[in-house]
């Protein structure tokens, strides 16, 4: 039997935060990210960690499954993301639970 490859997509991106991203609403973003991916934004709770305004969310799209943690500090937008395609999203939602939930700045 041969394997199945699946195409998982793990990264982290920081960006300064400059004029335009001031106001940046981190509800609003999760909600067009899903848009763009076909799917419904989930329920979305920000809040506070240290420095840190912080949301969680996953979703599945038409194809992709995504879990992210995106966060703004006073200088910058930190955006944790998994990547799966939709079937694999079961079995890979743990490892990108840990994946996502493992971020920390640093003091």
């Amino acid at each position: 039997m041969d394997a199945i490859r699946i195409k998982k997509k793990y990264g982290t991106i920081e960006t300064v935060r400059t004029a335009r991203q001031k106001d940046l609403n981190l509800r609003d973003f999760i909600t067009r990210t899903a848009a763009n991916l076909e799917a419904t934004a989930p329920a979305i709770e920000v809040r506070q960690e240290g420095p840190e305004e912080v949301v969680l969310a996953a979703f599945e799209g038409s194809s992709r499954a995504i879990v992210m943690r995106l966060s703004k500090t006073a200088d910058s937008v930190f955006n944790v993301m998994c990547d799966d395609p939709i079937k694999a999203a079961k079995t890979a939602r743990p490892m990108c639970d840990n994946y996502v939930s493992s971020f920390r700045l640093k003091n």
